[in-house]
């Protein structure tokens, strides 16, 4: 890690939309579709927990470096907090998808960041998993409608807190945390089928994170025999 903490930031805008909407999650084209005719003051939600959560560091005793991707997928959050950063990427759409986020996170890996700041749900999550893995560090600021992930925050304020120490040169260490995802379209129906994607690693203790929802893993052994 440098001497002074480089901070990677992606956020999903439409995260946490679909409990506004009542679907139950935000993935999937009809809640595109639905976010479509929502106004812009209602597309907010994932950049006011940002916003949270980052505010603090402006009083960190050392500084901070950012790199973030272009217009709302993170440029415009650290601008409206005044926070100086480099923005990668190119003009997105005004509905992103996940091929976005996984863009953004490759090339914020590219550009060295230490740790890489995620707002979004399990499935922002899931796509960050996609590219980074165990690379590097990641942190999750809680901002979709399904949360049963470990690698979240408990809350934006509790991410401030955990970026504050690193940037400050705390002794924070890392650990495994489990990325979990369900079934949008089986939980619509009142259904919870819970899956292990993978492990990522993230900075903090207990009292800063969330805990996995749904515990344990599948054994591949046994789903073949289920099956």
């Amino acid at each position: 890690m440098s001497a002074v903490l480089h901070i990677g930031l992606v956020i999903n805008p439409l995260a946490g939309l679909g409990g506004s909407l009542a679907m139950k999650g935000s993935d999937g084209d009809e809640v595109r579709r639905m976010v479509e005719s929502l106004d812009p003051e209602q597309r907010t939600r994932a950049l006011q927990r940002v916003e949270r959560a980052l505010r603090p560091l402006k009083g960190a005793d050392n500084p901070v470096r950012f790199s973030c991707w272009t217009g709302d997928m993170g440029e415009r959050a650290l601008q409206e907090l005044g926070i100086p950063c480099q923005v990668l990427g190119h003009g997105t759409r005004d509905l992103t998808s996940a091929s976005d986020t996984r863009e953004a996170a490759s090339a914020l890996i590219d550009a060295g960041v230490d740790v890489l700041v995620f707002a979004g749900g399990d499935g922002t999550a899931r796509d960050i998993f996609d590219v980074v893995g165990t690379l590097m560090p990641v942190l999750g600021i809680p901002a979709g409608v399904k949360m049963h992930s470990g690698v979240f925050a408990v809350s934006p304020e509790a991410a401030g807190e955990l970026l504050v120490q690193l940037a400050n040169g705390g002794l924070v260490g890392l650990q495994l945390r489990e990325v979990r995802d369900i079934d949008e379209e089986a939980f619509r129906h009142d259904v919870v089928r819970s899956r292990f994607y993978g492990d990522m690693l993230v900075p903090g203790e207990g009292r800063y994170l969330q805990h996995t929802k749904v515990g344990g893993r599948e054994s591949h052994d046994l789903v073949a025999a289920d099956i």
